[in-house]
């Protein structure tokens, strides 16, 4: 079943046929999500399209979709360092982490 959307004047995003999407069920959301004010409001597989008209549309070809993760920037090297053998030994929170030897802090430079 597909929500209703919302009125016609808030926005509602489509983020449009992404490179891939992790969606932690077996949901296909390889045509993309439908967003308003945050939330999901439908997940769309391959060659599906949105069931209301979107006030925007980002096409999200070059990108993956990892809905609710919250700043892997920062977050998500210690994520998986920590699923590491020799990480999964240390404490989760520490208020001086040391980096581990396999990574070690962001280059500004880039690779």
């Amino acid at each position: 079943m597909t929500p209703a959307f919302p009125h016609a004047s808030a926005t509602t995003l489509w983020i449009r046929d992404p490179l891939a999407a992790f969606t932690a069920n077996n949901l296909d959301a390889s045509g993309g999500l439908v967003i308003h004010d945050g939330i999901i409001l439908e997940v769309l597989a391959a060659g599906q399209r949105p069931s209301a008209r979107c006030t925007a549309i980002f096409d999200a070809g070059n990108h993956v979709l990892l809905p609710g993760l919250i700043n892997t920037h920062h977050h998500f090297y210690q994520t998986l360092t920590r699923a590491w053998g020799p990480g999964c030994q240390r404490p989760a929170v520490s208020l001086a982490p040391e980096p581990l030897p396999v990574v070690g802090p962001p280059d500004a430079a880039g690779p």
